[in-house]
């Protein structure tokens, strides 16, 4: 299954990295315009929008890029390899797609696990995912919405001195966040039943 980015650029073969497996290759693809990565190990939210970040001292994300992959390949057999753990996280990452003017998809988690719709939920994530970044490629309005429960994930991950993962906190976050909205009026109290 693969997704084209939004941008275009011409390159040589001496500038590709073939893998990249973190943040941290991505954002000095991005920073030095030395290469264009073609296949990176992400299935659904890093692996579309070419947004890339490195974690300082002083806290996460603080320093990035945005540089565009040429063509994302989604394996899923590679997520069969996944400890639970690492899968539950991704989930994390799945769920957000849901609550995010989703309704049905949404409603295609609650009774099916991602496990059993793996091209489903890729597919669905990636080309929701690709519409923000088409109108909002840098991050200055629409694709902010993509942060759903980052701002508090990320203070409870500092918080735990890391020991709890990114999608963790991410499923932390967008539950404290649900409850706000439920209690603003802005959500149903049933899809906070559902998120929790």
């Amino acid at each position: 299954m693969t997704a084209e980015t939004s941008s275009a650029d011409t390159y040589s073969t001496e500038n590709l990295c073939l893998i990249t497996y973190t943040d941290l290759t991505k954002f000095d693809s991005g920073l030095e315009n030395r290469c264009k990565i073609l296949y990176q190990l992400a299935e659904i939210d890093s692996s579309v929008g070419g947004k890339t970040a490195v974690d300082l001292p002083a806290g996460k994300n603080l320093i990035g890029a945005f540089w565009q992959p040429s063509l994302v390949v989604c394996d899923c057999d590679v997520l069969d390899t996944l400890p639970e753990r690492e899968y539950r996280c991704g989930c994390a990452e799945v769920i957000k797609y849901g609550l995010l003017n989703n309704a049905p998809f949404f409603n295609d988690l609650m009774e099916t696990p991602a496990k059993e719709q793996y091209e489903h939920v890729i597919s669905t994530c990636v080309e929701m995912k690709k519409q923000v970044v088409l109108s909002d490629e840098f991050d200055r309005g629409a694709r902010q919405k993509l942060n759903l429960g980052h701002t508090i994930g990320h203070a409870v991950e500092q918080c735990s001195g890391f020991t709890l993962l990114h999608g963790e906190c991410v499923a932390i976050g967008m539950a404290v966040i649900t409850r706000a909205a439920v209690k603003k009026g802005f959500c149903a109290k049933e899809t906070l039943d559902a998120v929790e």
